[in-house]
C-alpha cells in the first residue's frame, strides 16, 4: 500500500491524508488504508455512504499470499504476536486493544492469518457492494512488474491527470525499508523468482499448512497458484 500511495501521489498529484489517517469522521469517506471495508460497514456505514454520494472511486491492492505470509512473519505491525512460535499459521490471530484506523478492529479475533488475507480480499472483490461507484482491484506483483500499465487502468477509470512521464520507485517506502535504494529491483527479482519459496523462512510443513487453510479459490482467481505448483 505504500507502494501504491506513492505512485499516486507522485503520478497523479494525489495526497494520502485519507488512507494514512488514523482517525475517523462519521459520514466522511476518509479511513485507513488497513480497515477493513466489512468492519467498517458493520460499525460505520455512513463512511461508505458518503464514498458513494460523492463518486469516490475506490482502490484496492492484493498481495501473493505465500509472498505476503513470507513478509508478516518478518515483521506484522499491529498483529505482531501472531506471527510468534511455530504454530504462527494454525493459530488464531487477535488485534490488540489499539489498532490504527479508529480502533475499528481492535479486540477482533480471526481464525488464523490466512484468513485475515482472504477476508480482506474478498471485500476487495466487491468494492461496489461497499458503495464505491467505481472500484479498481490491483495486484502488488502488477504494480511492481508493470507499473506504466496499472497506472493506464487507473487513468482510464479516473479524471485525474497523469504526469507526462511516468514517475517509478525505485528506492524503498515501506516505513521499514526507506534507507534501501535499490527496493524496486529487489522486489521484481523477488516476485519473478519467487526467492519467498526458497529462502528457508518457510519451511515445508509452514507452507502446507499455509496452503491447507487458504482460499484457493481466491487465490486462483487472482492468478496466484504457488499451492497448487508446488502440489499442496
Amino acid at each position: 500500500t505504500n507502494l501504491l500511495n506513492w505512485l499516486l501521489t507522485e503520478n497523479f498529484g494525489l495526497g494520502d491524508a485519507a488512507t494514512s489517517s488514523g482517525s475517523l469522521v462519521d459520514g466522511s469517506c476518509f479511513f485507513w488504508k488497513h480497515n477493513s471495508l466489512s468492519v467498517l460497514q458493520s460499525k460505520m456505514p455512513r463512511i461508505l455512504e458518503d464514498c458513494g454520494a460523492s463518486d469516490i472511486m475506490g482502490i484496492a491492492m492484493i498481495r501473493n499470499p505465500i509472498s505476503w505470509l513470507h513478509s508478516m512473519h518478518h515483521i506484522a505491525y499491529d498483529i505482531n504476536p501472531c506471527v510468534h512460535g511455530t504454530n504462527w499459521l494454525t493459530k488464531t490471530c487477535k488485534y490488540p486493544s489499539h489498532v490504527d484506523g479508529g480502533n475499528l478492529l481492535a479486540g477482533l479475533e480471526f481464525p488464523n492469518l490466512e484468513a485475515i488475507w482472504t477476508n480482506w480480499t474478498l471485500d476487495y472483490e466487491s468494492l461496489t457492494s461497499f458503495g464505491f461507484k467505481r472500484g479498481l482491484l490491483v495486484r502488488y506483483e502488477d504494480l511492481v512488474l508493470d507499473t506504466d500499465a496499472v497506472l493506464d487502468r487507473i487513468d482510464s477509470f479516473t479524471n485525474l491527470t497523469r504526469s507526462a512521464e511516468t514517475r517509478l520507485v525505485e528506492r524503498g517506502v515501506n516505513p521499514g525499508k526507506k534507507k534501501n535504494l535499490d527496493s524496486r529491483a529487489h522486489a521484481i527479482v523477488q516476485i519473478q523468482k519467487k526467492s519467498y519459496l526458497k529462502d528457508g523462512q518457510l519451511s515445508q510443513e509452514w507452507l502446507e499448512q499455509a496452503c491447507a487453510r487458504l482460499d484457493r479459490d481466491v487465490m486462483r482467481r487472482h492468478g496466484y497458484t504457488d499451492c497448487d505448483d508446488l502440489g499442496l
